[in-house]
């Protein structure tokens, strides 16, 4: 597999350099708009004009601490972790898992056994899976991570292991119906660069679960399936 708010990590470095932004930004309008108003005080009859001018700088600069809260709820918004992140609860704890995968849709599978340890980071934000087994009769390590992200709205993972260079990316949705995170995207293939594949991680009951990965067959690209794993947790 590729794969409630701590007040004091929910302004993250985005937020604080925006809102630093911001501040230097209404700092500046507001000691603009004072000194525009007490030069205008120091000649109201000769510069009226001068002193409405400063007026609407000074109401423009209240406006902006408005825009610095809505920035802040938005940024507390993104950085909470909600009903999506529900969803990959199930899958904390200790696992043993079976693979199956292909080399080509006609050959029979290779398989192999290992065992996974999934837990929340930070903040109940991201799940991170490390895995340990053997593969091609080698060991074998890897590491995932799945979360989901309130802007763009999708799930988003990488996968890296022992027996390659490259990360595996992939976006999805979890389909609560079929209780399953659909998921595509692409990885690192040394005989052709890019290879496109389609996943789904099928919660089975609360000790199992699986992953189904397809991808192109290098004969035709046509799509077969490459991979299973089935999870079963350690009791």
């Amino acid at each position: 597999m590729k794969h409630k708010l701590n007040k004091k990590s929910v302004l993250s470095t985005c937020l604080a350099l925006g809102v630093s932004a911001l501040t230097s930004f209404t700092n500046f309008a507001g000691d603009e708009g004072s000194h525009s108003k007490s030069k205008s005080e120091g000649s109201h009859s000769k510069h009226s004009h001068e002193g409405s001018h400063s007026q609407k700088q000074h109401r423009e600069g209240s406006g902006t601490a408005g825009d610095k809260q809505k920035m802040m709820r938005m940024m507390q918004e993104y950085a909470t972790p909600g009903k999506h992140h529900e969803h990959l609860n199930i899958l904390e704890g200790k696992w043993k898992h079976e693979v199956k995968w292909w080399m080509s849709p006609n050959e029979k599978p290779e398989i192999s056994h290992g065992t996974s340890d999934i837990h929340w980071i930070m903040g109940k934000r991201f799940v991170q899976h490390m895995v340990k087994g053997i593969a091609m009769g080698q060991p074998f390590e890897g590491m995932g991570m799945i979360g989901y992200d309130n802007a763009k709205k999708e799930y988003n993972s990488i996968w890296i292991d022992s027996m390659g260079t490259g990360i595996m990316k992939g976006t999805g949705q979890f389909d609560t119906k079929e209780k399953s995170l659909l998921e595509k995207g692409s990885f690192t293939c040394p005989f052709r660069q890019e290879s496109k594949f389609r996943s789904i991680t099928k919660i089975i009951d609360d000790d199992h679960f699986s992953y189904v990965m397809y991808g192109p067959d290098m004969a035709t690209g046509n799509e077969y399936k490459a991979m299973e794993i089935i999870y079963t947790r350690e009791k």
